[in-house]
């Protein structure tokens, strides 16, 4: 399964990325756990080519350097952590949905300079916690943003 590009079967998706499995074949990923599970940040360095990644029910640990950096679109269904890690590449996304996350922010002034340009869509909705939004002069290509 590893050298499939695109991996959304529970079980599968989970042994290659417990295992550090996965390969620059793979472009998108689907990961829902019923439960909250957590993964190594690692599990992602090899998969370059990740175009798509969606995740509920999980918790990566770990250096967010590994996600890939053509990552286009990132639906993370409950967000773990209250800020958004400093050294996640995020210069190619064009989606990003982090409904009902734990956000306090999403990002701070230097994460956003000249780094989200491709930025279209931002679906932070049903994020209670989130108490400061984004400088928006910073997203000139926003075309859909979601806060309910």
């Amino acid at each position: 399964p590893e050298k499939r590009s695109r991996l959304w079967r529970h079980e599968e998706v989970f042994d290659i990325l417990a295992k550090r499995k996965g390969t620059d074949a793979v472009k998108g990923l689907a990961l829902v756990f019923p439960k909250k599970d957590c993964l190594e940040t690692k599990a992602f360095e090899n998969m370059n080519k990740l175009r798509l990644l969606r995740l509920a029910g999980v918790k990566l640990k770990g250096d967010f350097q590994y996600l890939s950096r053509d990552l286009r679109w990132l639906y993370w269904h409950g967000f773990p952590e209250t800020y958004t890690p400093a050294e996640f590449q995020q210069e190619s996304l064009v989606a990003i949905e982090l409904k009902y996350s734990k956000l306090k922010q999403i990002w701070n002034k230097s994460q956003m300079l000249g780094k989200l340009e491709n930025l279209k869509i931002l679906d932070l909705s049903h994020s209670l916690d989130l108490t400061e939004t984004p400088d928006f002069t910073y997203l000139p290509n926003l075309e859909k943003l979601v806060l309910k």
